[in-house]
């Protein structure tokens, strides 16, 4: 059972792989930056912005979306 995607307190909760904490001394402590990481939200809770998440530490972040050029 997942609980509804959410934007809650800058970080995405919920939905079915998502952390919910970030544990930066997982990553930031070990190395310079975080591995590849992948996309939580598309446009959805933040607009124009896709979010990210480090599938190591949990970390989050905002980038510009571009659903729009890769369905192009």
């Amino acid at each position: 059972m997942t609980t509804p995607k959410r934007y809650e307190g800058g970080r995405i909760k919920g939905g079915c792989s998502l952390h919910d904490t970030e544990k930066p001394e997982l990553c930031q402590k070990h190395l310079h930056r975080c591995p590849e990481p992948r996309t939580v939200d598309c446009c959805g809770v933040v607009d124009e912005h896709d979010i990210v998440e480090c599938h190591r530490c949990g970390r989050q972040w905002t980038v510009p979306c571009h659903f729009d050029e890769d369905y192009s």
